[in-house]
C-alpha cells in the first residue's frame, strides 16, 4: 500500500507488530466489516485463494483501520492502513496481479472476468440439424488451471475428452450392423458433438466435433468374428474384457 502501512502478519516478510499485538489485531479484523472480496477455487470446488478488504477497529487505539488479507495455499498475508483509499488501491492491485497468473471465480474488481461457468454437451445423429443433451454441469477456470486457459480452450478440452467415447460407440454400432450378435451392446451412432460454455445465461464459447461414417475393412470384420468365436468358446469371458481395436 501507499501511505502509512503496517505488516500485521505475513508468511513472506517480518511483521511490524509483536506476536501478541498481531494476534489482537487479527482477531479485530476477523470481527470487522468486510467491504470487498475475491475468491478462487481449486478443481474440486474448494476455496483456495481469498482476498478481502476489511474495515475494523484497531484494539489499542479504537481508530478505524482498513486491512487487506490475502490467503493462498503457500501462506497468508495481512497488511493494513488508516487510509481507506490506500487499502482500496492495494486490494485492487493484488486482485489484478492474481488475475494475471490465474483466475478469480468471483471478484468485485471491475474488468476482471469471474471464471465460473456452466456447460452443455450435446450430440446429433443428423449432422447438427437437431441436438440431444448428453451432459450438463458447472465448472471454473480455477487458480490451478493454466493461466492461458480461456473458455474456448475449456470447450475444446471437454469435447476432445468425449470424442474417444463417441468414436468407440460409432465403431461398435458399425460392428453390430456388420456382424449381428447379442454380445455387442446396442449403441447409437452420432455424427456430431458440441460443447457450449455459458456465463450469465449467454453462450461465451462453443466447440464442435464432426464424425465421419465408420467404414469397416474386411480385416476388421474378420477380427471381430474371431472375437465373437472366443466368446462362444470361453463362457467365462465377458465382452467388455476383450480389446476390439
Amino acid at each position: 500500500m501507499t501511505g502509512t502501512v503496517r505488516v500485521v502478519n505475513s508468511s513472506y516478510e517480518r511483521g511490524d507488530l509483536d506476536p501478541e499485538s498481531a494476534e489482537r489485531v487479527l482477531e479485530a479484523i476477523a470481527a470487522g466489516h468486510r467491504l470487498r472480496l475475491s475468491t478462487a477455487n481449486n478443481r474440486h470446488g474448494q476455496e483456495e485463494f481469498r482476498l478481502a478488504l476489511v474495515e475494523y477497529v484497531d484494539p489499542p487505539t479504537g481508530a478505524t483501520r482498513y486491512a487487506v488479507t490475502h490467503e493462498r495455499p503457500e501462506g497468508r498475508e495481512t497488511k493494513d492502513s488508516d487510509d481507506v483509499a490506500a487499502a482500496w488501491a492495494e486490494y485492487e492491485e493484488q486482485a489484478r496481479m492474481m488475475d494475471e497468473h490465474g483466475h478469480w471465480d468471483a471478484t468485485d474488481v471491475a474488468g476482471l472476468v469471474s471464471a465460473g461457468y456452466s456447460y452443455r454437451m450435446e450430440v446429433s445423429d443428423d449432422e447438427g440439424a437437431t441436438w440431444l443433451l448428453k451432459e450438463e454441469g458447472e465448472g471454473t477456470l480455477s487458480s490451478d488451471v493454466d493461466p492461458d486457459a480461456d473458455f474456448e480452450s475449456v470447450a475444446a478440452a471437454r469435447a476432445e475428452d468425449e470424442r474417444w467415447s463417441i468414436e468407440r460407440d460409432n465403431e461398435l454400432a458399425a460392428l453390430r450392423e456388420a456382424v449381428p450378435d447379442s454380445h455387442i451392446p446396442s449403441t447409437p451412432t452420432y455424427s456430431a458433438l458440441r460443447v457450449t460454455i455459458h456465463q450469465d445465461g449467454e453462450v461465451v464459447a462453443e466447440h464442435r466435433v464432426d464424425f465421419d461414417p465408420v467404414i469397416l475393412t474386411p480385416d476388421q470384420i474378420a477380427a471381430h468374428r474371431q472375437t465373437l468365436r472366443r466368446l462362444d468358446e470361453e463362457p467365462d469371458l465377458d465382452y467388455p474384457d476383450l480389446d476390439l481395436y
